[in-house]
């Protein structure tokens, strides 16, 4: 058990990566998020050192006003075409080194074509609070820009409104920030936004692979004190998303530890489970207790009078930050604490912060985090090279 705070007592990969975020994003104060070993590697892993800052990051006055899309707009290589003629598509400087990333803003409804390097950074400043330690914005690069490219060498569009579109700007594939807001924050938080810049010039072109390949690489706002093997929240078991001690996370402790009372009628009901069986005939409390705990120390198998469910089905029905969990009952309300905040499974962005407080670099962050992958240059991944050329 964690010694912080520990409690006493397929759904397709790729649109749930992000959750991310499933997985995942916050502000320090506002954003706690705005979303939450087998064989060995067959790669190599490289050291990140920082690149020349040279990437063309759009400002408004060099964006191309946005035009709609009516049949007679240059089309896009990788994207499908459309018939929606409702859609207006803003595009920033291309570069013929990248892949070009296009995404759906959902607000607008409309599609945003990117340089990758531009999308890591909206997703950089959208899903971690900027004021964090260096190091862990770098690993936040790297993990977003590992399942952009992942999601691009598969061209992988499911869960997206748009079909000229690979991804959408929300928390089902990776939160985003448009180039407006990227530009924006030159006004609001400048600082913010040269870290963020930095992040992802320092990790330019680097990508978390396990045997040569792009890895699931999900995240999450904050543990209990450990990551989740992947298969006790989602199908697949994967060898780099294995449990593993998330000490960083003390770092989130006032913003991941949240109680939620409500009567046990309505307890009951949420579950499904009859308050009879609960209870029984004469019974002096309701017969709740946990049948198995997971390697990431939270609730695998929960007894509720006769019925069994698992801690992710709870944390479903209930609307429970987290599956570690434990409850107190008091004159018919329960009162459930939750520690931690998301899935889960991955690399935990309190437990980044942490960890980057504590002087670790950016590369040991993201090899904690995925059990055996390595860091490698996306540009030199076969699939990826194929794509570009």
């Amino acid at each position: 058990m964690g010694k912080w705070f520990m409690p006493s007592g397929e759904l397709k990969w790729d649109v749930l990566g992000g959750a991310f975020a499933g997985g995942a994003a916050i502000a320090i104060t506002a954003w706690i998020i705005i979303h939450l070993s087998g064989a060995s590697a067959g790669n190599t892993a490289i050291p990140y050192t920082l690149q020349s800052e040279n990437t063309a990051y759009v400002t408004t006055d060099e964006r191309p006003t946005s035009n709609t899309d009516n049949g007679n707009a240059p089309s896009n290589p990788n994207r499908h075409n459309s018939s929606n003629t409702n859609t207006t598509e803003s595009a920033a400087v291309p570069d013929e080194n990248q892949p070009n990333i296009s995404v759906y803003i959902s607000d607008k409804r409309k599609v945003e074509n990117v340089p990758l390097e531009q999308y890591v950074l909206g997703v950089v400043a959208a899903e971690m609070p900027l004021e964090f330690e260096q190091a862990a914005l770098e690993a936040q690069a790297m993990a977003a820009r590992t399942y952009i490219v992942r999601r691009w060498i598969a061209d992988n569009r499911e869960g997206v409104p748009d079909r000229k579109a690979l991804v959408t700007d929300q928390v089902t594939h990776q939160a985003y920030l448009s180039l407006a807001k990227v530009n924006a924050l030159q006004e609001t938080n400048p600082e913010g936004l040269r870290k963020a810049r930095l992040a992802v010039e320092r990790t330019r072109d680097l990508v978390l692979t396990y045997e040569d390949q792009p890895i699931e690489a999900l995240f999450f706002s904050a543990s209990n004190g450990y990551t989740e093997d992947s298969e006790e929240v989602f199908p697949n078991k994967l060898p780099y998303l294995r449990a593993v001690p998330s000490p960083g996370d003390k770092e989130s402790v006032h913003n991941s530890v949240e109680t939620v009372s409500m009567s046990l009628q309505d307890f009951f009901a949420k579950l499904d489970v009859s308050a009879f069986a609960v209870l029984g005939k004469g019974a002096s409390k309701p017969n709740i207790r946990v049948l198995e705990w997971t390697e990431g120390h939270r609730v695998k198998l929960l007894l509720v009078g006769s019925v069994k469910l698992t801690g992710e089905e709870v944390r479903g029905k209930l609307g429970l930050r987290s599956a570690s969990f434990d409850w107190k009952i008091k004159d018919g309300q329960i009162r459930i604490t939750t520690y931690g905040n998301g899935h889960g499974v991955g690399m935990s962005q309190w437990g980044a912060e942490g960890m980057a407080k504590e002087g670790s670099s950016a590369e040991q962050i993201v090899e904690h985090y995925y059990s055996g992958a390595r860091i490698a240059e996306a540009s030199k991944l076969p699939e990826y090279a194929n794509r570009i050329s």
